[in-house]
């Protein structure tokens, strides 16, 4: 398979959250684009809609706040005990990011919470 990204992804360190209203979930991969993430949840994100997310690393000490997103893949595991109880796993792309926040994703992507 051809890989079409433009910007590589990193993984960044184990306690670095995605919070979108009131879910939290867990940032998998970021790059200078977007980012894969999972949460739990009970109602499921809709596909192509706008989200605006906060990244918070290295236990709250680092935060990128309002990054407007836009979920471009999706894929629902349902849950085995619970049936109203799903796990989301989100590819999320940046749009319309600012300065200051581009430079926070810089941070990230650059070392800042790597593994």
């Amino acid at each position: 398979m051809e890989e079409r990204r433009i910007a590589p992804r990193v993984a960044p360190a184990d306690d670095c959250i995605v919070v979108h209203s009131q879910l939290i979930g867990n940032l998998k991969n970021i790059s200078r684009d977007g980012l894969f993430c999972t949460c739990i949840q009970e109602s499921g994100c809709i596909m192509d809609s706008h989200k605006q997310v906060d990244i918070l690393c290295g236990g709250g000490e680092f935060l990128v706040q309002g990054l407007n997103v836009r979920i471009v893949k999706m894929e629902t595991i349902i849950g085995k005990f619970l049936r109203n109880l799903e796990i989301k796993k989100c590819r999320l792309q940046f749009e319309n990011v600012g300065e200051e926040q581009f430079s926070g994703i810089e941070t990230i992507v650059n070392g800042a919470c790597l593994r």
